[in-house]
């Protein structure tokens, strides 16, 4: 439990560095469940608490991801550069692809989708580097949406299958809901509705076995309205997802 090892830290007198290196792992938490002001005061107290090169860009990367999901993309954008490039002068390809994911996850809400493909593409290579391999699915997720928005469905398929492989190859049950449900959703635009439906009650299923509402409610009800009519498929499942707007559900922009 992290604030219970942060406030052991405290006690047992651990060095600065130990407990920026926590705080590091505590912001990030914060940023991803919406707790900005939280994660802020995190980022804040690792900072001031001498942490070496590797806690200091963590901490920097959660400000960057804050600052992204907040809409300040400028600052985003400049804030990933630096910390990816302190994760390259460190010799760390895992926190180089999660600071170059950030990258593309700017340039995707930009609009700017090329360069968007140039840093996931450079983040999947980094993430296999390190060996790893949840960093990968995400990688390919991220690919496998901007080639869906940009009209090319079919290419879109393969990365969301890779993406697919990745995650059941360390068993995240998250990661194969979100591919699944994004397969799925890709194939009813190819117009291949049987196997549209096997992946989306395919997410369904993984997302029930982790009560995860955000996958398992529209995918079932997607599902249903398919079987009962095939021609009607594609405009309810369409209308389904891409009306969540950036949302876990409809899987765009993963940090």
């Amino acid at each position: 439990d992290l604030p219970e090892a942060l406030r052991l830290s405290h006690e047992v007198g651990a060095d600065d560095p130990v407990l920026a290196a926590a705080l590091a792992t505590e912001s990030r938490a914060l940023v991803l469940s919406g707790r900005y002001d939280e994660a802020g005061s995190a980022v804040a107290r690792g900072l001031a608490a001498s942490p070496d090169a590797a806690a200091g860009a963590r901490l920097r990367q959660s400000r960057a991801l804050a600052s992204y999901y907040l809409g300040r993309l400028d600052d985003a954008a400049a804030e990933f550069a630096e910390t990816a490039k302190a994760f390259e002068q460190a010799g760390d390809p895992a926190g180089e692809a999660a600071a170059v994911n950030g990258i593309g996850l700017v340039a995707h809400r930009r609009g700017d989708f090329e360069a968007a493909l140039t840093s996931y593409e450079r983040s999947g290579t980094l993430a296999r580097l390190s060996g790893d391999r949840k960093r990968a699915a995400v990688a390919a997720m991220n690919i496998g949406t901007v080639l869906q928005e940009t009209g090319r469905a079919a290419e879109a398929t393969a990365r969301y299958r890779e993406s697919l492989r990745e995650a059941e190859l360390i068993g995240d049950d998250a990661g194969l809901a979100r591919a699944a449900n994004n397969l799925g959703n890709c194939l009813v635009f190819l117009n291949r509705l049987p196997e549209a439906i096997y992946w989306i009650d395919r997410s369904d299923v993984i997302a029930r076995r982790q009560d995860t509402r955000a996958f398992s409610t529209p995918a079932c009800r997607s599902t249903k309205r398919s079987r009962i009519a095939a021609p009607t498929a594609s405009r309810c499942i369409g209308r389904s997802w891409s009306g969540s707007k950036g949302s876990r559900a409809s899987c765009r922009f993963l940090a």
